[in-house]
């Protein structure tokens, strides 16, 4: 694969169709569509991720990688997952936080504030969390509001409340 290239895949998972893309680096999107309707929104949103870069829907190239991510994700370990995670080292911080949030178990906004050594930037980490670019592997979904409320998603409330409940009965 050429180096200023992404390739990407859509399919089917027990959470709902999913858009996979990669860089030769390692995982640099994944995102969920919603539904054939909603497809064009997510491709639009890895366009947009990975400005300037030459995106290609290869899913067959892809099958694998999609296979190993929902290993990954069941067994709760990103060993032998490699990922190109693109944005500010603010960013960086928060996904590294929320990697350390355990299946079955959730986090606040303030707690990851508080973990990254930055008590007084709970909105930030809300901003941090929402641009997460690799859902799933870097559990965005595991962060609730500080009433407990489930508070929103990038790929809709009542996804981040399947995944949830998928992972609670794990």
């Amino acid at each position: 694969m050429q180096d200023d290239r992404i390739l990407y895949g859509i399919f089917v998972t027990p959470v709902g169709e999913m858009l996979l893309a990669r860089s030769v680096k390692g995982i640099v999107f994944l995102g969920f569509t919603g539904d054939a309707h909603h497809r064009g929104d997510v491709v639009t949103r890895l366009h947009d991720h990975c400005k300037g870069v030459e995106i290609v829907r290869d899913d067959a190239a892809l099958e694998g990688l999609k296979d190993d991510v929902l290993r990954a994700w069941e067994r709760e370990s990103l060993e032998g997952i490699k990922l190109d995670l693109r944005g500010t080292d603010f960013q960086q911080q928060v996904w590294r936080a929320l990697v350390t949030i355990p299946m079955g178990r959730t986090s606040s906004y303030a707690d990851i504030a508080a973990k990254i050594g930055k008590p007084s930037a709970a909105r930030a980490v809300g901003s941090a969390v929402g641009a997460n670019p690799v859902s799933l592997l870097v559990p965005c979904h595991r962060v609730l509001r500080g009433d407990g409320g489930v508070g929103g998603y990038a790929w809709g409330v009542e996804r981040k409340t399947l995944i949830l409940a998928l992972e609670d009965a794990a």
